[in-house]
This record gives C-alpha cells, structure tokens and sequence, in this order.
C-alpha cells in the first residue's frame, strides 16, 4: 500500500470516529460533576457498614445515573435495587463472600 493510500484510508477513518464521537476531546472537563460523583463514593464508604450494602448500593447506582444526566428516578432507584440484591446475593452465593447486610439484617 503506497503512503497516500494509507494516509487517505488514515483520514478516513478519523474522519469517521470523529463524526460518531459522543464527546468533544477539545471541551473543558465537567468537574462539578466528577466532584459531585467523589462525593457520592465517598458517602457510599461511610454508609455501607450502618446501612448495608443492598441499601447503599441502591443510593450509588441511582445517585450515579442521577448525576450523569438521567431524569427518571423512580426507575433508577428500581434498577439500582434490583443490581444492589444480585451483586449481594452473588457476592454471598456465588463467591462466598458476605457484604454488609446493615438494618436488613434478618430480612435478606
């Protein structure tokens, strides 16, 4: 393949991953948001022994999707529940290792 060959096909495809590119590698960071995520994993390590994991997991991935720009809370609190059971009974079934059960001690 001569040079210009391989430099027009190198075009090309930049081109191309440029135009399906969901974000702009020249625009600021949004650091209000990463601050805000920190924040969140931060609170997540401070409550998962009182609260337990399922609880706490819960608050993480629908407080995670909050952050990140979805609007539909009551099916991110659902979708985070439901990750927060399997993940706890995977953890405990599946590897033998148990997470936090916190005030649902008992009932899972």
């Amino acid at each position: 393949m001569h040079c210009a060959e391989r430099d027009r096909l190198r075009s090309i495809y930049l081109q191309a991953l440029r135009s399906y590119a969901l974000v702009d590698p020249n625009s600021p960071g949004d650091w209000r948001t990463v601050a805000i995520l920190v924040g969140l994993f931060v609170a997540v390590i401070v409550l998962v022994q009182p609260l337990g994991w399922v609880i706490t997991g819960t608050l993480l991935f629908a407080g995670a999707a909050t952050i990140l720009g979805n609007r539909h809370y009551v099916r991110n609190i659902v979708i985070g529940a439901v990750l927060s059971l399997i993940s706890f009974y995977a953890f405990y079934s599946g590897l033998g290792i148990p997470l936090p059960a916190g005030i649902l001690d008992g009932i899972l």
